[in-house]
């Protein structure tokens, strides 16, 4: 399949890593995919709240909300 005919998958990325965020959005978007980037888990339910991700990966440790905090509200 064509990678400009198949459909966008949104993904939100959370990590409170600037320069690890920043990499792994570049590569998920080089592959045709929608990424939406918080820094954390605050501002990932906001985010999804706008735009509800069809995926979504996350950094379990963080400041306030952590990526285990974040699985059952986005779920």
């Amino acid at each position: 399949m064509d990678p400009q005919s198949r459909p966008l998958k949104t993904f939100l990325l959370v990590d409170d890593d600037d320069a690890f965020r920043t990499r792994l959005v570049k590569a998920l978007q080089k592959r045709g995919l929608a990424v939406h980037a918080a820094r954390s888990g605050e501002q990932a339910l906001a985010i999804a709240a706008r735009a509800p991700p069809q995926a979504a990966v996350f950094d379990l440790r963080m400041a306030g909300l952590s990526g285990l905090d974040l699985v059952p509200q986005l779920a």
